[in-house]
């Protein structure tokens, strides 16, 4: 992990040894998410023996890929979850990548488990997403009126991160 010492995890930079541990994911897996676009490094290896450096947020998108991938989610449908919702307005405005740049909002989100949640939706434009806080409180409700939805906790893989 290449420590850039600005006091907040935000900052750091890993190489891709330190993504696959902390993310608990294959180097397989990991290449492919990067080949393809998932996941997008800081600096890209430029030839052989050279390595990727990677940022805090693509640590984050491991964590989500991994999570995804439990569920047969085929690379396009994970690409769009990472790079379009996690994206979108999602909170008071906020995009989840802005909202963990602060270090309040991480903590809120690990503190209540924040989720994203996607639902099955008969619409040509695919799934419909939100953004909770406190899941404890809305989980009955959420089964009982959907069938088919995936839940990314989000709080989850922050903890995880924040080691």
């Amino acid at each position: 992990m290449v420590n850039m010492d600005y006091g907040d995890t935000m900052h750091q930079e890993y190489r891709s040894k330190d993504i696959q541990r902390i993310a608990q994911v294959s180097k397989d897996k990991l290449v492919h998410w990067t080949r393809i676009g998932i996941i997008k490094p800081v600096k890209d290896a430029e030839g052989r023996g050279s390595s990727r450096l990677y940022s805090y947020r693509n640590l984050i998108e491991a964590m989500i890929c991994k999570e995804l991938n439990l569920f047969n989610l085929d690379t396009h449908m994970m690409n769009v979850i990472v790079n379009t919702y996690l994206d979108a307005p999602l909170w008071e405005g906020n995009s989840f990548w802005e909202m963990i740049e602060n270090r309040k909002w991480r903590e809120q989100i690990i503190k209540e488990e924040g989720v994203l949640i996607l639902q099955d939706s008969p619409v040509e434009n695919g799934p419909r997403y939100a953004f909770a806080l406190r899941l404890k409180e809305q989980i009955d409700e959420l089964f009982s009126k959907h069938k088919s939805f995936l839940i990314i906790n989000l709080g989850k893989i922050l903890a995880a991160a924040e080691g």
